[in-house]
């Protein structure tokens, strides 16, 4: 009887032990889970404190593509006036020769007057610019 007394304790003690291991480990995964959900948890904070910065930076981005589309816009705005400008000047330059009426120079003293023409090249040049 002394013997199964002797068991039925070591037996109860190692029950006991099982059951604190249990115990530890239902602990354990209670801890790692709650570990777990603040890790999470910072993950995501971390994350939507990156997407806003995305963000932030996407924003400066669009803005900053307008603004040299809007530079862009304007170079070639001042690009035409200033074609515009050569043309005109070119034109403004080089119509008179050929335009011009017959004018009389004036003489010096030891010449007579004479009559003084565009340049017959300069007339050719007007008539067929493309040429």
């Amino acid at each position: 009887m002394h013997q199964l007394h002797r068991r039925t304790q070591d037996l109860t003690l190692l029950l006991d032990k099982l059951v604190m291991a249990a115990e530890d480990q239902q602990v354990d995964k209670w801890m790692w889970q709650a570990e777990d959900v603040a890790c999470e948890d910072a993950w995501e904070w971390a994350d939507q404190e990156l997407r806003a910065q995305l963000l932030a930076l996407e924003c400066e981005y669009m803005e900053a593509l307008q603004q040299q589309g809007t530079v862009m816009a304007k170079a070639v705005q001042a690009m035409e006036e200033d074609c515009q400008g050569l043309d005109t000047i070119l034109a403004v330059t080089f119509m008179p020769l050929a335009s011009l009426p017959m004018t009389r120079a004036l003489p010096a003293p030891w010449q007579l007057p004479t009559t003084q023409q565009a340049p017959l090249w300069a007339w050719r040049e007007v008539q067929h610019p493309l040429h």
